[in-house]
């Protein structure tokens, strides 16, 4: 292919736009994956030290006191709540990356539409540079005296 010298994409600025919602959208994908993994990383760890909490609870050898018992009842009702609102932040967290690499993907996709329309829009150029160019030497040659013209073909 020629040197597609003159070619304007009329869509540069678009393309422009579209690589930076991209760019943003895989910067807000990397803060999303990080805090995924932060929230899951709680999730387990609370859901960990309520399990261990609830074995020590109800170990068979273990002494029963009410008032201590209550305590427990209440700590361990607390320690529940604290990791389902980890699952909860959790899964909320998975939902939002999830989204943001729908987010990625067809904005990718985007970009690669115009990229392949730019690709057939230089071709075009190119092709009807070529097409102007043979045009332009048929008409000089054309457009010099006839003596001259066949002074050059064999004979």
């Amino acid at each position: 292919m020629r040197d597609p010298r003159g070619f304007e994409y009329p869509l540069d600025g678009q393309v422009s736009r579209v690589t930076w919602r991209l760019d943003r959208a895989i910067a807000d994908l990397a803060v999303a994956g990080r805090e995924l993994q932060t929230l899951e990383r709680e999730a387990a760890e609370a859901d960990a030290v309520w399990g261990e909490r609830v074995r020590v609870r109800t170990d068979a050898g273990a002494r029963i006191d009410p008032m201590l018992s209550m305590a427990n009842v209440r700590f361990l009702v607390e320690l529940q709540r604290r990791a389902q609102d980890a699952a909860r932040r959790r899964d909320l967290a998975r939902a939002r990356a999830d989204t943001l690499m729908r987010r990625v993907a067809a904005t990718q996709a985007e970009l690669d539409g115009l990229a392949d329309d730019r690709r057939a829009c230089v071709v075009a150029h190119v092709r009807e540079s070529e097409r102007v160019a043979a045009r332009d030497g048929d008409d000089a040659w054309l457009a010099r005296p006839r003596a001259v013209r066949d002074e050059g073909a064999p004979a």
